[in-house]
């Protein structure tokens, strides 16, 4: 039977490991708290960074289609050639990643759709048609669509007969301003190319009128739309190389369904929250 001292010495031991242990775990967890802690601040400085370069690139982009803007402005009658100059001015692939191309959607009213088309067939598109077919007031056909090889296939296709694209047109002319579609497939790509996209449209009025003051007489004086069209993940892309701690997921408004998911920087686990 042990002694009083031996058991005496027992506790002694004892409660100084417990003590010991309970300043390792104390330790530990200040350490880990401190590690989190770490980890937050590094993923707040990633995620507002990733935001800030986003609307930088929205912005930038804004300027450029503001810039084409500002040649029809300065011109009676902008042409093919003209168009085709100052995207290749742009240097797109170089300067503006994620931008698919830029085109200009012609107002054309019911009346002018035979002369349009055959217009068209004379400046060597023998196929040539407004597209989707169909009986409508007004068509804003895509006339100009740069750079061509990758954008022909765009070619009258009117963007007001689809609702996505014509909430974000009517939202422009009558505003004056920029705005931006929702998600959708971009027009005249491949099939097998089912990347997510979206169009920033800006309206263009008759500069030989007034300076259209309100809704009523912006809606007269317009006469199209010049357009970017944009690749979701090749702008996504581009903005991760700066922030490679950042995985990422973008949805169409309010909805997180897979349905409304239109970009995902993790596709092998999809496993990461959606910051924006």
């Amino acid at each position: 039977m042990k002694s009083s001292n031996d058991t005496s010495k027992i506790l002694k031991i004892a409660t100084l490991v417990v003590a010991s242990l309970a300043v390792v775990f104390v330790a530990w967890y200040f350490v880990a708290q401190s590690e989190e802690s770490h980890d937050k601040e590094r993923f707040n400085a990633q995620a507002s960074l990733m935001l800030t370069l986003a609307r930088d690139r929205v912005q930038a982009y804004e300027h450029a289609l503001r810039g084409s803007v500002g040649l029809f402005d300065a011109s009676a009658q902008v042409d093919r050639d003209e168009w085709r100059s100052y995207v290749a001015s742009l240097k797109i692939d170089e300067n503006y990643p994620g931008i698919h191309g830029m085109g200009f959607a012609q107002r054309i009213h019911s009346d002018g759709l035979t002369a349009h088309t055959s217009q068209m067939h004379k400046q060597g598109f023998a196929g040539y048609t407004v597209w989707p077919a169909g009986v409508r007031e007004e068509y804003f056909p895509i006339v100009y669509a740069e750079p061509f090889e990758r954008n022909k296939l765009a070619l009258g296709f009117d963007p007001f007969s689809e609702s996505v694209r014509r909430a974000a047109l009517e939202t422009a002319r009558d505003s004056g301003k920029a705005a931006i579609t929702g998600r959708v497939k971009l027009a005249g790509v491949t099939e097998g190319d089912s990347q997510a996209g979206f169009l920033m449209v800006l309206p263009v009025y008759d500069h030989r009128r007034a300076t259209p003051e309100n809704a009523a007489r912006r809606r007269e004086a317009l006469q199209g739309y010049v357009y970017g069209s944009f690749r979701i993940n090749s702008l996504m892309v581009s903005i991760g190389e700066f922030t490679p701690f950042i995985a990422l997921q973008i949805f169409d408004g309010r909805d997180v369904s897979e349905n409304a998911q239109i970009y995902n920087s993790d596709l092998e686990t999809g496993n990461v929250p959606a910051i924006f």
